[in-house]
């Protein structure tokens, strides 16, 4: 049953991101957010881009930072030293082992906003821990992560079947609320 359940918020957490975005994960184990080499892209996160932030790595976001149409999932760490302003299309996952927390040094300027809405701060929150998302939905700090995944989707059925090297998916749901599409993500 409990495999089920990490499918089903698994596959919220997919459709929510958009569909053909370049994904940029943070390569290594402790890096400044503004550093290059930091990235799988050897470039930024920029606009319209998956930010992937994996179990075992970390990375400091050490300088304000506006971005636009971004999925960002959290499995490793994300530690919160500068702003990080995030537009109403945004969305961002914090999975089982992920976490967000606050460098510790300046509250004020400690924050992610997502829209007018201010998600995370730490003078109200000091550590956000998975499984936990943010959107254009969810509250505002302290309550700007919402630990309930509860899906916007209801599943009638889904399968999996081998095909010429290949597997295909296939699923039916009985209602979408705010939902536009299903992204699938391969683990390598």
């Amino acid at each position: 049953m409990k495999q089920i359940y990490t499918l089903i918020i698994a596959l919220f957490i997919i459709s929510t991101a958009a569909q053909a975005r370049p994904v940029n994960v943070v390569t290594s184990w402790w890096g400044n957010w503004s550093a290059k080499g930091s990235w799988s892209l050897n470039r930024l996160p920029e606009d319209g881009d998956s930010i992937v932030i994996p179990e075992g790595k970390g990375i400091v976001l050490d300088k304000n930072y506006s971005l636009g149409s971004v999925y960002i999932k959290v499995m490793g760490t994300l530690q919160i030293k500068k702003k990080l302003s995030l537009d109403e299309l945004s969305f961002i996952a914090v999975l089982e082992k992920g976490r967000i927390n606050a460098f510790g040094a300046d509250r004020k300027n400690e924050t992610i906003k997502l829209g007018s809405k201010v998600k995370f701060n730490e003078k109200d929150v000091v550590e956000i821990a998975g499984v936990s998302y943010a959107s254009k939905n969810t509250g505002t700090a302290p309550v700007g992560f919402v630990y309930d995944m509860t899906l916007p989707v209801k599943f009638v059925s889904f399968y999996a079947t081998s095909q010429n090297n290949s597997v295909l998916l296939t699923w039916a749901t009985t209602e979408e609320k705010d939902n536009s599409h299903f992204e699938i993500e391969k683990k390598c």
